[in-house]
């Protein structure tokens, strides 16, 4: 980068006018936790990528709509009846892979940190609709 830009760069940030803003810690975490362990399923941001049946987790899927505890629990312990009940309410083949648990490869935090990670692509309505979400049984 030429003296000039990088002059403009400092000038601006010195007028306020231009602010870099990097994601908490936890987000940067739950992105790499996320491709590391999701992304070949469930796509990325787009939904690019994703398997036939693997719900995408963006602003057009279904995952805002359930609590923090029950996603954390998707995560943790696989499908379980949750699962099950999505997938019959979504007509899915039952030969279909089904959500695998990755309880011991992940720790409840680290399904906290791809949690905030995907709250990144949801709406601001959706995250105030998902924080009010009660936990199902």
């Amino acid at each position: 980068m030429g003296l000039k830009w990088v002059l403009l760069f400092i000038g601006l940030l010195a007028l306020g006018g231009c602010r870099l803003v990097f994601p908490p810690p936890e987000v940067q975490r739950g992105e790499q936790l996320y491709r590391q362990y999701c992304q070949s399923c469930h796509g990325d941001r787009s939904g690019a990528g994703r398997l036939p049946y693997a719900p995408p987790h963006n602003e057009q899927g279904h995952t805002w709509h359930h609590s923090d505890g029950n996603l954390i629990a998707l995560i943790l312990d696989g499908s379980g009846p949750m699962g099950e009940m999505m997938r019959q309410m979504q007509g899915v083949p039952a030969e279909a892979p089904r959500m695998p648990a990755f309880r011991g490869l992940l720790t409840e935090d680290d399904a906290r940190a791809i949690l905030a990670y995907l709250k990144t692509w949801w709406t601001p309505e959706q995250r105030r609709f998902q924080e009010r979400t009660p936990m199902m049984p």
